[in-house]
């Protein structure tokens, strides 16, 4: 009879733990009035908290989408795709399968007509892999750093702490093709990448921990034969000013390749913060007034080294190396008025919060030094 008993018991915590887990699917279709958009960005979040992705998609060629294992609630769907208006939805979730339909985007006018881009690449290349993002047609994000470039990337999120992920999940991110030592993407200027390469779909001669995906990020090499070089200057003004530049030097011959390069980027920070709260167990500390002032001022400054050796069609070494300095200036200050329960004057102060300069040296890495057996005779 116990044994009976126990086993209804146990049925019966199933039944109600499998209803507590009902979930539903949310579907749709994106377009710009006219034909479907690939590589919109699908973003579902709790409408109670705006900065945690409970799922994530992104549109096929057809311009479908697919939200899988949603469970019952209020969310907010944010549609993004550089180039056309970010819209947001709210939704509630239920039992039922839910079917949005099309949904249009819109041109961004502001940005179309302000960025103006020629080049013979395209924006977003095809691969049997994923794709890649030529950085170098996108000048919108050029003063900015590695970062800023991946939050324009679609299935590429990143979340308020530089948290990195691809389609929800964390990648395995490379430099140049090669494992490195930076893990703050802020360390690398957006005008020293050439481009962003998305493999979401790993084949088996990538290592096992690429399973989630890979992000390889490519600087810019000069392989043109002969002595060349480039230089780039940008600036911007808003809050504060930001300014940015870059030069390479490269010299190649026919079995030698030596390049040099250097970029920087400056900017500066401002952030007011007021903030007014009231203290009911304290009659002296009732209301408390506070203004907090941030003033910042970051600087990133990045040194390349290569040098290629091709002795013959089939042989290639390569070396590569990447040091970087970083320096902030900030300065931080707290004032805060309190008051008694009656609004009487009780005190005030002024703290420095922060006020310090931090400089760091970043670790020269060593990228690659190999001999690849990848050519074959024509």
């Amino acid at each position: 009879m116990m044994q009976k008993l126990s086993a209804l018991l146990l049925l019966l915590l199933m039944s109600q733990f499998s209803f507590g887990q009902k979930t539903s699917s949310v579907k749709g279709t994106i377009s710009d009035g006219k034909l479907p958009i690939e590589f919109v960005d699908v973003i579902l979040k709790q409408a109670s908290d705006s900065t945690k992705t409970v799922s994530y998609a992104v549109t096929d060629v057809s311009g479908n989408f697919a939200l899988e294992n949603i469970a019952s609630g209020d969310y907010q769907l944010q549609f993004k795709l550089i180039g056309f208006k970010t819209i947001s939805q709210k939704i509630k979730v239920t039992e039922s399968p839910i079917s949005l339909g099309t949904i249009k985007l819109q041109n961004d006018a502001n940005l179309l007509n302000d960025v103006v881009v020629k080049s013979q690449k395209k924006q977003i290349q095809k691969t049997d892999e994923g794709f890649i993002f030529n950085a170098v047609s996108n000048i919108s994000q050029i003063g900015g750093t590695a970062t800023d470039m991946l939050k324009s990337i679609p299935t590429v999120a990143v979340d308020a702490e530089g948290g990195i992920t691809l389609r929800g999940k964390s990648p395995m991110i490379l430099i140049n093709g090669k494992n490195s030592a930076i893990t703050n993407m802020d360390q690398i200027a957006a005008s020293s990448i050439e481009s962003i390469e998305i493999i979401s779909n790993p084949t088996a001669k990538y290592d096992a921990n690429a399973e989630s995906g890979i992000i390889n990020i490519k600087l810019k090499k000069n392989n043109q034969s002969g002595t060349n070089g480039a230089v780039a200057l940008g600036a911007g003004f808003g809050a504060k000013g930001r300014i940015n530049s870059s030069v390479l030097l490269n010299h190649k011959t026919e079995k030698w390749n030596f390049g040099v390069g250097y970029d920087n980027r400056f900017a500066g920070r401002t952030k007011k913060i007021n903030a007014d709260r009231t203290n009911y167990f304290i009659d002296d500390e009732h209301y408390i007034h506070q203004n907090r002032s941030d003033q910042r001022t970051e600087g990133l400054q990045n040194l390349k080294f290569n040098v290629d050796f091709t002795p013959n069609d089939k042989n290639s070494f390569s070396f590569e190396a990447l040091g970087n300095i970083e320096n902030q200036d900030n300065d931080e200050t707290l004032y805060t008025q309190v008051n008694t329960s009656t609004n009487a004057f009780f005190l005030t102060a002024k703290d420095i919060l922060w006020n310090w300069n931090v400089q760091k040296l970043g670790n020269l890495l060593l990228l690659t030094t190999e001999n690849l057996m990848m050519k074959e005779k024509v």
